[in-house]
């Protein structure tokens, strides 16, 4: 079940931020000061084969695999975020559906509008 990470550090001059979690699944979202939503990465198979799919008011839809770096004292160890154009959707919708229920209305039931819009294909910001 997702909650909230109360004590995100917020980054002066960056958007608020309020960061949700479990186990499977990262939700960040971005606020503009008067508290409507900029944007949101929803990070998901975290055990397994990590992957984002994000959303800004200004860019649109996006949707990538995490490469969580190289293992090794001598490697370079920082995830980063590799183009990945498969997604299941539907499968996204329910998992986020099901750990959301006590997280903020507003913001999973943005998170699914967009999920629907992305899978409709009105993919415009």
């Amino acid at each position: 079940m997702l909650e909230e990470d109360t004590r995100v550090k917020q980054i002066s001059g960056e958007p608020r931020r309020r960061w949700f979690f479990d186990e499977n699944i990262d939700l960040i979202v971005w606020f503009h000061d008067v508290g409507s939503i900029l944007g949101f990465q929803l990070c998901y198979d975290k055990q397994d084969d990590e992957h984002a799919f994000s959303w800004r008011e200004d860019k649109g839809y996006f949707h990538n695999h995490v490469d969580p770096g190289e293992p090794g004292p001598l490697k370079n160890l920082s995830p980063i975020l590799v183009s990945d154009g498969m997604l299941d959707v539907d499968k996204l919708k329910d998992e986020f559906e099901q750990n959301s229920v006590e997280i903020d209305l507003g913001i999973s039931s943005f998170v699914l509008e967009k999920l629907d819009d992305y899978q409709a294909g009105d993919v415009p910001g």
